[in-house]
Order: structure tokens, then sequence, then C-alpha cells
């Protein structure tokens, strides 16, 4: 593992996976509790970073994703049944996946001389 990833890790999983996991606990009703957010953000931010490199198809990684965001709510109790379990990690990836397609467009539509930045 070199720089890039531990940058990529840090900067990017980690802060994603706290985003939904926190989204989808309070859609599924149960609140914030910082420990188990903690362990399930580093965690699923760890290994979604890995499972990407490895797996090319994004659909099969959003499959993953909900799969393993739904086990760790179940393990950890958060939300009332599997059914709002489910549903709660599917509405919490939606969610943060147009919310990041906004802001990809708004950036894109920006441009690069907008920003400051040309070669």
């Amino acid at each position: 593992m070199n720089n890039t990833d531990i940058f990529h890790i840090l900067l990017y999983s980690i802060p994603e996976a706290f985003a939904v996991i926190s989204l989808s606990t309070v859609l599924a009703g149960s609140g914030f509790i910082w420990k188990r957010l903690v362990i399930m953000g580093l965690f699923i931010g760890l290994f979604s970073h890995f499972w990407r490199l490895l797996l090319s198809d994004y659909i099969l990684n959003i499959i993953i994703y909900t799969i393993i965001l739904i086990v760790f709510m179940t393990f950890y109790r958060l939300g009332n049944d599997l059914f709002a379990r489910a549903i709660s990690a599917m509405l919490a990836i939606s969610i943060y996946l147009t919310i990041e397609f906004v802001n990809l467009k708004i950036i894109g539509g920006l441009g690069l001389k907008e920003l400051g930045i040309e070669n």
C-alpha cells in the first residue's frame, strides 16, 4: 500500500462510510451511538476501498456496500427489524449517491478555468 492509497482511504472512503452509516442509522430511528458508528465507519471505509480496487463493476460495489451495511446494522441491532435496516441502508446509499452526483455535476460544470486550475 502506497501513500496514494492511504490518502484515498482517509480522504474518501472513511468519511463516505461515516456519512452513509450516520444517515442510515438516523433513517432507521436508532440515533447516534458514536462508538458503534466509529467502528462501523472505520471497518466499512477501509474495506470498501479495497473491494473497489478488486471489483471494477460499480453496481456490484454498491450491492456489496449495502449488504455489509445491513449486516453491521443487524450485528449492532440498529433499527427495529431487518426490513427497516434494509430500507434505511438502501435509502442512505441512494441519497449519498445523489448528492455526490449533483456535486460532481456542479464542479464539472464550473470548468478548470473558473477554479483557477489550468495546465
